[in-house]
């Protein structure tokens, strides 16, 4: 299917005026340009995820260890975070 494709687009190539080749051609990089950004938007967002992932399990990681720090030091967690800064004492 291809091949009889490009064998009518050749067909029509040949058979237009010379000054719309310009144009042609003009059309043809459009078309490969976003072509070419249509697959890198995928990719760009399987990257985006795999951040999000990373982020999520590391701040999951820093919640158990401050719970586990609380405990091991006998203080609630909220006076915890109050000494490391991480909420206001309000």
């Amino acid at each position: 299917m291809a091949a009889v494709a490009r064998e009518q687009v050749r067909d029509l190539i040949e058979g237009l005026p010379s000054e719309s080749l310009q144009e042609l051609v003009r059309f043809i990089e459009l078309l490969r340009f976003r072509g070419g950004q249509e697959a890198k938007a995928p990719v760009v967002e399987g990257e985006l995820l795999g951040y999000v992932d990373r982020v999520e399990q590391e701040d999951a990681e820093r919640a158990q260890a401050l719970l586990e720090l609380s405990r091991l030091r006998k203080i609630p967690l909220a006076a915890l975070l109050t000494d490391f800064g991480l909420v206001s004492d309000a």
